[in-house]
């Protein structure tokens, strides 16, 4: 037995060792495990399988897939013309994530034909910058502590799996899974406190902010003010310092970064109104603001995912599940180390002679961490929403703290980003961060009077961690959603459609239609999953764009166009100036008209209850009925 043990430590060592020797190759390794666990149908049949097939991220994988085979369009590159027809859309406002959707069509247009594969494709580019994510952390927290190497490979594991950002794989929105940009956050926020010890030149620093805001906005737009967000207030921060020290060389140097982090944001917002015909069509503000659901809700940081298995110290008084734009839990791993640190922090400074004192003399000493816990503080008020509310009070607060609390009502633009619940993201890296370096501060404080002690705190800290990350992992294993565009599938599923001559027709479209992205709620359509997975199907089969649209911040006079062929019977020459001379294919679905189950304005309920009467109307020819869907072919030039 003894001599087994003896084997099984030397075995432990130079493993132990292995791991220290090479941290990156270790955390790739690990991290590609937990991948192939947590998506390995995904990983292992990309073609066949999809991260979610229903509502947005349907959309997203069929915004992107058709934007990358479509032909060109007469409006430019940026054009996407697959719905909204005959008005298309810009892919800024399409959720196909521009920066990828623009490279896979250059490869596609010309190199090579990768439609077979642009599925695979899509989950693999987001699953590489998932893979890649904890080596960033890593390098973020490697610096400051060389020891304890083990541990830190843990934290920068276990966090990717933790954070509110990967819960986006669950709900579709993929290209707002990035955590990547958050953490680049970070890294800037120090390059920022070195520029104020004066061991940093200003220009690294500024290419790296107008890097990372500009190019991140061509992932999605939402992360241009979510990350200049901490970025501005962490730079107003310094800014006030160095107006209390009279340091004007200081404060030049701030207001340039806040100038150049403006400029990323000011370009970004140049090059979309440039490229986008649109521009002046569309609402400058959007319904919803302010919507409870939208917002973070504070208790969120404690209230545990349906899948954690580990029951928080701390119980939270939300009684509901909260929604998939509110959550925030921290972790177990998170709020178990904020109260040991915490307490043996005061327990330290209590037993020591003026331990006060020299705690204020620290703090006054910390200016990265305070201001780090500043900047964190304001952006989870931000997340909060203009009113903030508490589970366990039934009144809610006018919250000054929130930077958009005095201007939303004044400058519409500020509406546009309602979900406010995402700026809340860097809060989240951001307390990550001042928990390690608590970890740090206090497993400290214990190895001098007993290492025994301190190694154990380190010990169950990581196994909660780990709990924490299995138990994501698992909950995602468990989704096996395959991918509905698969060529074999769509083939499969309109055989009956084969000796349909679809070249004869310019364009599909659908009752119930599907209206959505204007931010006119009183003209909206929503959609039904089925019949949305339905018409994206035959869209793609077919190779006919379609007149529904279910993007964002649509032009609201094209919307009004699409509603009023419900609502009044009538082409509206908006329309009639833009289509051609060929015949529209009508697919109408009764049964979703007659049980339409969505919720709709009583403006457009006709439109979705009655949206039939059209067929009548306009005079349009039955073809054929395939499985309750009743098909019809409308010439929408002569009779309109």
């Amino acid at each position: 037995m003894a001599r087994f043990g003896i084997i099984f430590s030397a075995i432990f060592s130079q493993i132990y060792i292995k791991i220290i020797a090479n941290p990156i190759i270790t955390i790739w390794t690990l991290q590609l495990i937990c991948i192939c666990i947590a998506f390995n149908q995904v990983v292992f049949h990309p073609d066949e399988f999809m991260f979610t097939n229903s509502y947005d991220g349907l959309k997203n994988y069929f915004t992107f897939y058709q934007y990358v085979i479509q032909e060109a369009s007469p409006m430019g590159l940026w054009h996407y013309t697959q719905m909204n027809y005959p008005f298309g859309e810009y892919i800024f406002f399409t959720d196909n994530t521009p920066f990828l959707a623009l490279l896979m069509r250059f490869i596609h247009q010309h190199l090579f034909d990768i439609s077979h594969h642009l599925v695979a494709i899509h989950n693999y580019f987001f699953l590489a910058l998932h893979l890649i994510l904890p080596v960033f952390i890593y390098k973020l927290i490697k610096p400051s502590y060389r020891s304890q190497i083990l541990f830190i490979i843990i934290m920068s594991i276990g966090i990717t799996w933790v954070n509110p950002q990967v819960q986006k794989f669950i709900y579709g929105v993929f290209n707002l899974s990035i955590s990547l940009f958050s953490v680049f956050v970070l890294f800037i926020l120090k390059d920022i406190y070195r520029l104020h010890l004066g061991e940093k030149i200003i220009w690294p620093t500024a290419l790296k902010i107008f890097a990372l805001i500009f190019l991140s906005g061509l992932f999605h737009i939402y992360y241009v003010p979510i990350l200049a967000l901490p970025i501005g207030l962490f730079l107003l921060y310094f800014s006030i310092l160095s107006l209390t020290q009279k340091s004007w060389s200081g404060l030049t140097k701030y207001a340039a970064l806040g100038l150049t982090t403006a400029l990323a944001g000011i370009l970004l917002l140049v090059l979309i109104n440039s490229v986008d015909s649109y521009a002046a069509l569309r609402r400058p503000g959007a319904q919803g603001f302010g919507y409870d659901l939208w917002q973070f809700a504070p208790e969120a940081i404690i209230t545990p995912y349906v899948f954690n298995s580990i029951v928080p110290l701390l119980k939270s008084c939300i009684t509901t599940i909260v929604s998939s734009e509110s959550q925030g839990f921290l972790g177990n791993f998170m709020i178990y180390n904020l109260l040991i640190g915490l307490t043996i922090l005061v327990g330290y400074i209590l037993g020591k002679r003026n331990g006060l004192k020299s705690f204020g003399r620290a703090i006054r000493n910390s200016k990265f961490i305070i201001g780090l816990i500043i900047t964190m503080l304001i952006v989870y008020a931000t997340a909060s929403g203009p009113f903030v509310k508490f589970c366990f009070i039934p009144l809610s607060f006018d919250n000054w703290f929130s930077v958009f609390y005095f201007f939303y009502k004044k400058v519409d633009i500020i509406t546009q980003f309602r979900c406010l619940a995402r700026f809340s993201w860097p809060g989240f890296w951001t307390l990550f961060y001042l928990s390690i370096l608590l970890y740090f501060k206090y497993y400290k404080i214990i190895s001098t009077k007993s290492i025994a002690y301190a190694n154990v705190v380190s010990v169950i800290l990581c196994m909660i961690m780990i709990k924490d990350a299995s138990d994501f992992i698992k909950y995602q294993n468990a989704f096996r959603l395959s991918n509905v565009f698969q060529e074999k599938e769509i083939e499969t599923k309109f055989k009956d459609l084969k000796n349909l001559d679809f070249s004869k027709y310019q364009a599909i479209y659908t009752l119930p239609a599907v209206i959505v992205g204007s931010e006119n709620y009183d003209i909206t359509l929503n959609d039904q999953p089925a019949w949305t997975e339905y018409w994206m199907r035959l869209s793609i089969y077919s190779g006919l764009p379609l007149f529904n649209c279910k993007m964002s911040r649509t032009a609201e006079n094209q919307a009004q166009a699409q509603i009023d062929v419900l609502l009044k019977q009538k082409v509206s020459d908006l329309i009639l100036n833009k289509v051609n001379d060929k015949k529209v294919l009508v697919i109408y679905w009764p049964d979703g008209e007659r049980n339409y189950d969505v919720a709709v304005q009583p403006l457009a309920r006709p439109a979705a209850f009655e949206g039939s009467k059209i067929i009548k109307q306009f005079k349009m020819d039955s073809l054929t009925s395939i499985e309750g869907i009743i098909y019809y072919e409308w010439d929408i030039k002569n009779n309109n």
